[in-house]
């Protein structure tokens, strides 16, 4: 009680609590510069939509788009895509949008035949995981029939 009757005392306390709420104020902002680490979600998938493509030799352009995926089946934010193709008969091409990489477009080219549409997505430390889907130019997918040795 004694400083605070006196005007030296007074004055002492005023210049702490102003040093103590630019103290607070640099707490605040630092945090917000620096702000906590989040966990790294890993992509356990990556889903193209739509699932498969079946159109004609020459046909319209069809739009694709990418999403990656963790383990409980939530968005991997930040996740960066590249797209390819393989064919038996070169039956189209893939081009990935620029300003979007989930986004791509597949044209279908004259040839007749089947191959894959494949996308990557790779997570912030560079791990990734390749999802395709099945692509058929004028022809029809195949079914796989498995004959058994065995009598019913």
């Amino acid at each position: 009680m004694v400083l605070l009757n006196s005007k030296k005392g007074r004055l002492l306390l005023l210049v702490l609590l102003i040093l103590l709420s630019f103290g607070v104020i640099a707490v605040v902002n630092i945090t917000n510069i620096f702000p906590r680490a989040t966990t790294q979600q890993a992509i356990a998938t990556v889903k193209i939509d739509p699932g498969q493509i079946m159109t004609d030799p020459n046909g319209a352009a069809i739009h694709m788009s990418a999403q990656a995926f963790d383990a409980n089946g939530n968005h991997v934010d930040g996740a960066r895509y590249q797209w390819g193709m393989s064919s038996t008969n070169a039956v189209g091409t893939i081009a990935q949008e620029v300003a979007n990489d989930k986004l791509a477009t597949f044209t279908p080219a004259a040839n007749t035949g089947q191959g894959d549409v494949w996308v990557r997505a790779f997570d912030t430390s560079g791990q990734s995981v390749t999802g395709s889907i099945p692509v058929y130019v004028g022809v029809l997918p195949t079914k796989t029939l498995r004959l058994s040795t065995e009598y019913v």
